[in-house]
């Protein structure tokens, strides 16, 4: 059953704007705008607050907005590769067919975040807090989930191939759905982990066991 999130809430009309020049003052504070089309790169962006707010076909290409905080955000087909939201905070957020190969969330907050048909490749996740966040038909190839809390995550048809939970706790997960050759985890981590019985004799290999065929 998917996990049931708290959606955005968002204004009924919103200001169109420019994003570069709403960046003027030292902590910029953007509430109820429609950012459509922007394409900005290697922006450094201290302390960030954007509010109630939609950014549509956009790209932030190695960019960096540490400490940020997005609550009540829609972000729709933009590309956020390689960028970096160090120590950020993301409250009731959606992105619907992003790419954020590369991106690095290290310590950030995730609540009610959900992602879908997103590109979450090689993404860094390390020291995060995610809480009520759903991956739906994402890619998450290679993605690095270590020493996170995952209370509660969901992965549903997810790519997962190579993907790394070190240090992290995997109860509650359900990667039943998720299709990989590999993951990184130990067996300490594996309590209360929800796999199809086709998994199953992948892990048993992964726990040194040897499958005798019938």
């Amino acid at each position: 059953m998917p996990m049931k999130l708290k959606a955005p809430t968002l204004p009924v009309q919103f200001e169109e704007s420019d994003f570069a020049t709403q960046l003027e003052e030292e902590e910029p504070f953007l509430m109820n705008r429609a950012f459509n089309g922007e394409d900005k790169a290697a922006l450094h962006v201290e302390k960030l607050t954007v509010s109630k707010s939609v950014f549509k076909q956009s790209k932030f290409l190695h960019s960096a907005f540490p400490k940020a905080d997005f609550t009540d955000v829609v972000f729709e087909r933009c590309d956020f590769s390689n960028c970096t939201f160090h120590g950020a905070i993301f409250h009731r957020v959606q992105f619907i067919g992003c790419k954020l190969t590369g991106a690095a969330f290290s310590e950030a907050n995730l609540g009610h975040v959900a992602l879908q048909d997103c590109l979450v490749n090689l993404t860094d996740f390390v020291e995060a807090r995610l809480k009520h966040v759903a991956f739906r038909q994402c890619s998450l190839e290679a993605a690095n989930f270590s020493d996170c809390l995952l209370k509660p995550v969901e992965l549903n048809e997810c790519s997962i191939d190579d993907i790394h939970f070190g240090q992290t706790l995997l109860d509650g997960l359900d990667i039943s759905t998720c299709t990989y050759n590999r993951i990184q985890t130990s067996l300490a981590q594996l309590d209360g982990l929800t796999i199809s019985k086709a998994q199953a004799v992948g892990f048993a290999k992964l726990l040194g066991l040897k499958i005798k065929d019938e």
